[in-house]
């Protein structure tokens, strides 16, 4: 396929994933009376934009907090993650014992009970710990939603490296611990990425568990605090809600810009073997 063919065909794409963020964008710089002015095109401006709507934002409001946790909790998930997925997915896949590939299966099937089902007894598990309204509930429950998936991954990805690598570590004397710090890990760097990243996007966007154990203005995450604190009543404070949504996309869109390479192999990897 030529030039002009790919760009016919990612160009409509490229609209339609960037059309949110334009919108967004605008909203957020626009001025209130511009943005209840119904009578001009919503993508242009009617008023000279203004950055009163980021200023109330990042000064009026606990805006900070709420990204600091959002990241603080996301980065302990995302590390608790990779450690226990490597470590569960590399003794699925390397050892034999009884009912090991029932556990693997397990594992995945218990990533796709509904969460709905499970938040109400996670929740009363918090309250009894004495954790409520506290962002150590969501470091300790958020593992709960991305090891299964996670350690199933991993055994797929070990199983895809030869067993002779081990086998070859282990008569030069090194131990268990070594071959999977020294041999296998460097091997499996993309699918630990992946887990990484996977782990982070999906507890920096969660939103069940964290409104339902969360009511604390300074304590909440962002996604939480962005439709709870910046909406009063009926009342949408649109501008900064749009500004929140925006600047609460980049470390996303940030991560996955820098390890896209290794997300795509990883995930591509994994899917092959």
């Amino acid at each position: 396929m030529n030039a002009r063919g790919r760009f016919l065909i990612l160009f409509p794409l490229a609209l339609f994933v960037l059309i949110p963020f334009v919108w967004m964008l605008q909203t957020a710089i626009k001025q209130d009376a511009d943005l209840y002015n119904f009578e001009g095109v919503p993508f242009m401006f009617q008023m000279a934009p203004t950055l009163k709507n980021v200023t109330y934002l990042l000064f009026e409001t606990q805006f900070l907090r709420w990204f600091g946790n959002s990241l603080m909790v996301g980065i302990i998930v995302a590390c608790i993650t990779v450690v226990l997925s490597t470590l569960g997915g590399y003794s699925l896949s390397r050892y034999n014992f009884p009912l090991s590939n029932a556990m693997g299966i397990g594992m995945f099937i218990s990533y796709l009970v509904p969460q709905a089902l499970i938040f109400i007894p996670l929740a009363r598990v918090m309250t009894a710990l004495h954790l409520q309204d506290s962002l150590l509930a969501l470091i300790l429950i958020y593992p709960t939603l991305t090891v299964p998936f996670c350690t199933w991954f991993m055994m797929g990805y070990f199983r895809s490296i030869p067993r002779q690598l081990d086998e070859a570590a282990r008569m030069d004397g090194a131990d268990t611990i070594q071959i999977l710090r020294r041999v296998i890990v460097p091997l499996a760097m993309p699918g630990i990425l992946t887990v990484f990243l996977y782990a982070f996007v999906m507890t920096w966007q969660e939103y069940l568990y964290a409104v339902t154990l969360i009511s604390t203005p300074s304590s909440k995450t962002l996604p939480v605090a962005a439709t709870t604190e910046l909406v009063r009543g009926d009342v949408f404070f649109w501008g900064s809600l749009m500004s929140a949504t925006l600047i609460g996309s980049l470390p996303t869109i940030l991560v996955f810009s820098f390890f896209s390479k290794h997300f795509i192999s990883g995930i591509t990897h994994g899917a092959v073997k």
